[in-house]
């Protein structure tokens, strides 16, 4: 039945990924010793099979760094994180600009939220909407070397409309967000909600937090 087909064409695509030749470009000891140093282990080794992957022609591939909620010994945690993201981000970059494929490829860098280090007297993140909170990394490489136009404030949602519009893709209307590349108006709203009680609003520079149904107010 139904069933049955979506059974046997799972397993075809299971079957015809494990047997193609793009298989190649996840065996990262074909690199040279001197490449594989340079990115390092961990982060660094999954951002050169991400360039492995660029180089054979995969449109898309996300790279994550986990491990950045901390909660003890938070300041060499931190550290130690930023070292890895450094050292792996840049010989991403340099490698991608040396094979000569950074010049068609958009690098996105960001986080989903930030953290508390007792900058308001807390530590970590879920219970206030400062903007060591809200206010994440956003750095993005485009191909051109142009960067974004406007200083507004943009939101996490301007990502994937970033994305499919450089892949040539009309976002599904409805959604939220706009492409980076387009000045968004400073009379836009950006709103951050804490569970059910909390809000902050931001216009231009000013920024109204609204606790009143806290369970602390």
């Amino acid at each position: 039945g139904r069933e049955m087909e979506r059974r046997r064409e799972s397993s075809k695509r299971a079957q015809d990924l494990m047997t193609t030749p793009l298989m190649k470009a996840f065996d990262i000891k074909r690199e040279k010793e001197k490449v594989r140093n340079a990115y390092g282990g961990g982060f660094g080794k999954n951002c050169l099979l991400a360039r492995r992957l660029v180089e054979v022609g995969v449109p898309f591939v996300e790279v994550s760094l986990s491990g950045w909620d901390t909660h003890d010994n938070n300041f060499d945690r931190v550290k130690g994180l930023s070292g890895q993201l450094d050292r792996g981000f840049s010989a991403l970059l340099g490698d991608l600009a040396d094979r000569n494929l950074l010049e068609n490829t958009l690098v996105v860098i960001t986080s989903d939220h930030g953290e508390e280090l007792f900058e308001h007297g807390g530590l970590d993140h879920g219970r206030t909407l400062y903007e060591e909170v809200l206010r994440v990394p956003l750095i993005v490489r485009w191909p051109d070397g142009e960067a974004p136009r406007g200083e507004a404030p943009r939101t996490l949602l301007d990502i994937a409309p970033t994305l499919l519009h450089h892949a040539g893709v009309a976002a599904p209307e409805g959604w939220l967000g706009s492409n980076l590349r387009d000045e968004p108006s400073r009379a836009s709203l950006r709103v951050a909600q804490l569970g059910s009680w909390g809000m902050a609003v931001r216009r231009g520079d000013l920024k109204l937090i609204d606790l009143a149904g806290s369970p602390e107010a």
